[in-house]
């Protein structure tokens, strides 16, 4: 079970709202608000599950998921599973 989770997400309210749901729930969280924030924490925390947006400032979320892959050689022992998500407000962004 992943017990550390790190957030990615510009998006504050959304952000927050799943750090309350997941810290109810028992895990320890951490929050990033932009790509480069969510690298950074990244590597100076180890995390098992990494709650990653697609649409960040700075660095695209895609940059951000190729950054932890190719800079951590341990990623599949330490980190079990990188999620993406789309918001409601990427979907608009699209169209």
């Amino acid at each position: 079970m992943a017990n550390r989770i790190l957030i990615v997400e510009d998006e504050k309210n959304i952000a927050r709202v799943l750090e309350l749901e997941l810290k109810y729930e028992g895990y320890e969280t951490g929050v990033a608000h932009s790509g480069s924030e969510g690298l950074i924490q990244f590597r100076e925390q180890e995390r098992d599950l990494v709650l990653l947006d697609l649409t960040l400032p700075e660095i695209h979320g895609l940059d951000v998921l190729k950054r932890i892959r190719s800079s951590d050689e341990k990623l599949p022992g330490r980190t079990q599973q990188i999620t993406i998500q789309r918001t409601q407000t990427t979907l608009q962004q699209e169209r």
